[in-house]
């Protein structure tokens, strides 16, 4: 932790930071930062800094300077850490001491050569009239570009930005998506793997130009990993790939080498955020903490009430936060759909086992917990499309759950569409899919099965807006963003309604920072 007394403070105008080594010749910025910036997990009063070098041949000594504006007149702090093959040359600082709803902008700076402008924010106290939030999840690089990152990132009225996992993918080269080819060209297995991996999404100039706009506060889902991860295993492991804790050991430590994460232990993800008097906010780790194995059909399973998805701990961690909470809206932001989903009449055929409906013993315990308190909002990603469900504890029951009314939900949940991932359905098949799944499930309020996309969410005291952005495409010459639906829930009734959108914002967006990363697809 870097705290005031760490800081070197200065002023505008000041010296320069660091003096470039007249030992070395001098450097394109590119090849010293080649991964640009980032920033995230903010609080009131601090937020993570990242950076990585591309100089790889023994530790160095980063600068880093903070700015109360973009132009950069008004330098605030300074400061150096380290970045070595320890770490992969990355490099992370953790502030404090900054001013709450504040944006600042930061850069970082070695052997003469300076990174890209950054910019970021904290967290609100007090009252809060407005948080936008930007919900992103599964981006599989080999099944197209990034323009939902560009989109999110070209949005200077974002505050936050939720990334719900599948940040990476560790297939091999066509196996699994062919637009573009992964480093290492093979299954990632060991550190080296992953890291090579990160390093490769982190070039990624749509990727880099989110993380240099705003600050993220990221989970991990399975492709982290391996696939359908659970917390000893994964589909997508095999004996031969040796030991699944050493694989799960090397994922989680390059996973919090290239995010800006805070320093907590490589195995732990869940953690949450008070978001003034308006949003309390847990993020939770459904996939690896304390997730039993995934099951198939045997309904004798399905339904054994010691089942683990979020691990004991987990749980009463985020149940006891519930019952505290005193925000206007509680939200959970989490990796797989919740709220309950069939593939045929009458709810007794469960979409997917991976999901929380393969784990009714915990889904049950965390809905009596929600269901005990108002105004709960969940959000999930992982199935590569957008959902806008109300959450009742049987929602297939008419006794319990009314759908013209909403009578009988506890809570509302939405969920993301992926950035490039698609689903299992053809475009053509994924229209009838849509009418099939709207029809076995009355509590879907939004479907769209067809179109990759991100999700906006407009919090205020008295509503929640989910505005459900979607793209033509993911090829180079794709990327047209629009607005395909805006859902609306009111704070005291757990019920989904059409709307219109949240229109502009009441702020006054802060400028974003300079200079982002310029597009270079092929053929152009």
């Amino acid at each position: 932790m870097v705290g005031r007394r760490d800081w070197m403070t200065t002023t505008a105008g000041g010296l320069p930071l660091l003096a470039a080594s007249c030992a070395e010749p001098p450097l394109e910025d590119d090849q010293v930062f080649p991964l640009g910036v980032a920033s995230g997990d903010p609080s009131t009063d601090g937020v993570v800094l990242w950076t990585a070098l591309g100089l790889r041949d023994r530790s160095r000594k980063v600068g880093y300077e903070v700015f109360a504006d973009p132009e950069l007149r008004e330098r605030l702090f300074t400061g150096r850490i380290e970045a070595g093959p320890d770490s992969d040359w990355t490099a992370r600082v953790e502030l404090d001491g900054l001013s709450p709803g504040t944006s600042y902008w930061y850069r970082f700076e070695h052997g003469g050569a300076r990174s890209p402008v950054g910019r970021t924010r904290t967290l609100p106290e007090g009252r809060v009239e407005e948080l936008r939030v930007a919900v992103v999840s599964c981006a599989s690089y080999a099944h197209g570009f990034f323009h939902v990152y560009r989109e999110v990132a070209e949005r200077a009225d974002i505050d936050v930005v939720l990334h719900l996992g599948d940040y990476i993918y560790e297939y091999a080269s066509e196996e699994y998506g062919a637009r573009r080819a992964y480093d290492p060209p093979h299954e990632c297995v060991t550190l080296s793997d992953y890291r090579r991996r990160y390093r490769q999404y982190r070039r990624d100039a749509d990727l880099q130009a989110l993380h240099q706009q705003h600050p993220v506060i990221a989970l991990w889902d399975d492709h982290e990993i391996a696939d359908n991860g659970w917390r000893e295993g994964a589909l997508n492991h095999q004996p031969h790939e040796g030991p699944f804790a050493v694989r799960r050991a090397a994922a989680t430590r390059a996973f919090h080498e290239y995010l800006p994460l805070r320093s907590e232990s490589p195995e732990k993800v869940w953690r949450d955020f008070r978001i003034g008097d308006l949003v309390d906010l847990w993020a939770l780790d459904t996939r690896g903490w304390g997730r039993d194995a995934q099951v198939s059909s045997r309904e004798a399973d399905l339904l054994d009430p010691g089942r683990q998805l979020l691990g004991a701990d987990q749980e009463q961690w985020v149940l006891e936060g519930l019952t505290r909470s005193s925000a206007r809206w509680k939200v959970l932001a989490q990796q797989i759909p919740f709220a309950g989903i069939t593939v045929g009449p009458g709810g007794h055929f469960p979409y997917n086992f991976d999901q929380w409906d393969g784990y009714s013993g915990a889904r049950q315990r965390l809905l009596e917990g929600i269901a005990a308190v108002d105004d709960v909002v969940l959000l999930a990603g992982d199935i590569h499309s957008h959902w806008a469900m109300e959450v009742a504890a049987d929602p297939f029951d008419p006794e319990r759950y009314d759908p013209a009314t909403g009578e009988g939900a506890v809570a509302v949940e939405l969920v993301t569409s992926s950035v490039t991932t698609p689903t299992w359905a053809s475009a053509e098949f994924a229209v009838q899919v849509e009418a099939e799944l709207g029809a076995w499930n009355p509590h879907v309020r939004h479907l769209d099965f067809r179109q990759r996309g991100w999700l906006e969410l407009t919090f205020t005291p008295e509503e929640v807006v989910a505005d459900f952005h979607v793209i033509d495409g993911t090829d180079w010459y794709q990327g047209v963003s629009r607005l395909d639906a805006s859902m609306l829930v009111r704070r005291g009734a757990s019920r989904l309604v059409s709307t219109t959108g949240p229109g502009p914002s009441t702020r006054v967006a802060p400028p974003l920072a300079p200079n982002p990363p310029p597009r270079n697809f092929p053929g152009l």
